[in-house]
């Protein structure tokens, strides 16, 4: 499943009043973002060497890489 769908799944904790996010869908959100950063750790540690790190715009690259492996 991608972020996108997982963040529209999400129930939107909004105050009817103010529109904002409540604590528990701010909470809820963290989870989701925390979760697929956690994943994408993993990928990476499992897969790239130091010697990448010195490459330009290294980290726009392993994302792109990542979603795209994962069907993000």
């Amino acid at each position: 499943m991608t972020l996108k769908q997982k963040l529209q799944e999400e129930k939107l904790y909004i105050n009817p009043h103010s529109f904002k996010l409540t604590k528990e869908g701010a909470e809820s959100f963290e989870k989701i973002a925390d979760d697929y950063a956690i994943e994408f750790a993993n990928w990476f540690a499992g897969r790239y060497t130091e010697e990448f790190f010195y490459e330009e715009n290294y980290t726009n690259y392993l994302l792109e890489i990542f979603k795209k492996e994962k069907g993000l």
